[in-house]
């Protein structure tokens, strides 16, 4: 078949090695994901752990409340529908917060679903009934709104892009 068409090696040939200088025995793909990985500068190591500090924290708080149960007893009072609406919707957030502290590419997306979640907390507790749950008892929803905005300061480029540049010479 020599001579009718492009080989398979032929248009390896035309991929993006040559124009980047790369070499041709790993997969182009792999060199230039970890070239711009290198680039880009990630989140400080602290505020990763922070997250995932706060999000481990958050899922031992949230996970009893799905269930309906309380055994810290940090919302006496409220019924087994609110606590587990609030382990529900606790739990999007510490997922999210894990994930982050993981991959911290995916920031944006978990802090919209994070933010979603504390849109519903609040809405679904204007709606509450009446002597569901006392006010006092709803500012322990604030670790799951700090956690989120955590995940959103995830995304946010701390440090400037490419090489550090030094004054003078």
């Amino acid at each position: 078949m020599s001579g009718q068409g492009h080989d398979r090696d032929d248009d390896a040939e035309d991929g993006l090695a040559p124009v980047v200088g790369l070499p041709r025995s790993r997969d182009d793909a792999e060199d230039l994901l970890a070239r711009l990985g290198d680039a880009l500068p990630g989140p400080p190591r602290w505020l990763r752990f922070t997250v995932a500090v706060l999000a481990v924290a958050q899922s031992v708080v949230a996970l009893p409340w799905l269930v309906g149960a309380d055994p810290l007893g940090l919302l006496e009072g409220s019924t087994a529908a609110h606590l587990t609406r609030d382990g529900a919707l606790g739990l999007v957030v510490s997922v999210g917060g894990c994930l982050v502290a993981w991959r911290p590419r995916w920031s944006l997306p978990c802090f919209a679903f994070a933010s979603a979640a504390i849109v519903a907390q609040a809405v679904a507790g204007v709606f509450d009934e009446p002597g569901v749950g006392l006010a006092s008892s709803e500012l322990l929803h604030v670790p799951s709104l700090v956690l989120t905005c955590l995940i959103g300061l995830v995304g946010v480029r701390l440090r400037p892009l490419g090489p550090v540049r030094r004054a003078g010479r």
